[in-house]
Parts: C-alpha cells; structure tokens; sequence
C-alpha cells in the first residue's frame, strides 16, 4: 500500500513542475506577444507620422512650385514688355537720327551728314529732339543767322566745335574758334592761310570728335576767295590728319553774307 503513495506523490511533484513550467512558457510568449503588438502599434503610429511629414512636405513643395510658376510668368511678362519698350526706342532712335541727318545735309552744305548722325548715336531722346528741332530752325536762314543759332545751341555745342572763318570784302581774315579770341589776318596765298590758321589749333583746346569749319564770306575779290578757300581745303587735310580717329574735321561750302556773322 505504501509504494503506490509514494508513486502517486512522485507523479504529482512532477506534475507540479511541468504545470510551473508552462506557466513559465506561457507568461514569456504572451510577453513576447505584448511587446510584438507594442513595436506593432509603434511602428504604425511612426508610420503615420511619417506618412503625414510626407504628404505636408508635398504640399509645400506644390505651394512652391506654383508660386515659381507665377513668378516666372510674371518675369516673362515684364521682359516682353521691355523688349517691346526696347524695340520701340530703338526704331525711334534710328528715325530720329535719320531726320538729323537728313536737316543737317540741307544745312550744312558740303558737310557729310552722316558724320553729324554718329554724333549722336549716344545721345537721349530728349537731345536728339533737341538738335533735331534746332537744325530744322535754322533751315532757311541767312548764313549770319545761321552760325548765330549755332552759337547758341547748346546742344550742337557739346558734340562738336564749331569753328568760323569770315573772308571780308577788304581781304582780312576773321576767325573765331572756341575758348579763344577772334583772331585776323591777310593771307598771301593759300599756304599762308593754312600756316596761320593751324597756329590758331595749336593754341586752342583739344577739339570734341567733330569740328565744324563755317565759312562765310563778303564781296572779296576772286583772288582772295580762292586763297582762303584753297587754305581751308589744306587746313582740312592737316588737321584731320592730326586728330585721332574717329574725330572728324569737316568743312562747309562757302556762303555769302556781307557782314561778318
């Protein structure tokens, strides 16, 4: 009787222990379970967040690039319009230019008229307009009172020099240059003429890229119109010779005017 007892308790120990250690098995999986739901449930709300900064950055960067769009369209407005603007001015530049050119061919007899155009190639509108409108003032006036608006152009003035020689009906010489006293003399011949005349440029300031020599003359014998004329023809090739490039020393045909300008 006493060795079933025995048996039966043996049984029952080990039956104790196998039941703690399921226990155990138990408790270690439904820890292993709880932690596997918590990285679950982590990962899931990481997971959203992400999904969130995603969908927030992409909307910024749609905000962005329609903002780009806009200003991009707004650039290419503008530089059309400049463009149109730039165009606009430049033909009326060319026109303008165009005009001077054309007042100062039927001024200045003898003067190349292009000459007096690239004079203002880098001018404003509102100094084109301004020549422009003195040339066309001076058209159809007599030789004195044509070198008189000269004088007083302001305009003219600051692009050329404007340089007078008077032949009077008794042989003297008149001329008067910028910055200097009037100066007179009687030439022998047209050597002479040249000499005294290129004495008078040494003395006188560094001309601007255009000098305009305006010869007026009164009732003087033939002899010494040709002098001065053949003077002034010298004096031309001496003195463009001498200035440097790209000025330019130009001389108008003679006019006819009694009294000294």
């Amino acid at each position: 009787m006493k060795r079933p007892q025995r048996v039966r308790r043996r049984v029952i120990v080990q039956l104790a222990a196998l039941v703690d250690l399921l226990f155990v098995v138990f408790f270690l999986q439904y820890t292993q379970i709880r932690q596997s739901a918590l990285h679950a449930i982590e990962r899931g709300n990481n997971a959203d967040k992400l999904k969130a900064t995603v969908l927030a950055d992409q909307e910024k960067l749609r905000r962005e690039r329609d903002e780009l769009r806009a200003e991009n369209d707004k650039l290419q407005h503008k530089l059309a319009e400049s463009e149109e603007k730039s165009a606009d001015a430049q033909k009326r530049a060319r026109d303008q230019i165009v005009q001077i050119a054309q007042a100062a061919k039927e001024v200045f007899a003898g003067v190349d008229p292009k000459i007096l155009a690239e004079q203002m190639q880098g001018a404003s509108e509102e100094q084109r307009v301004k020549v422009l409108n003195e040339l066309k003032q001076a058209q159809g006036k007599t030789p004195a009172g044509l070198i008189q608006s000269f004088r007083k152009s302001a305009e003219l003035q600051k692009r050329c020099d404007i340089w007078e020689v008077h032949l009077s009906a008794d042989g003297r010489v008149r001329v008067r240059a910028p910055d200097l006293q009037d100066r007179t003399f009687v030439p022998g011949d047209e050597n002479d003429f040249s000499n005294e005349f290129m004495q008078i440029v040494r003395e006188a300031r560094e001309p601007r890229s255009l000098v305009l020599i305006l010869f007026t003359h009164g009732n003087a014998e033939a002899r010494a119109l040709r002098t001065v004329t053949k003077g002034l023809e010298q004096v031309r090739t001496i003195w463009g010779a001498q200035v440097r490039v790209p000025k330019s020393v130009q001389l108008a045909a003679p006019m006819y005017s009694e009294d000294p300008p």
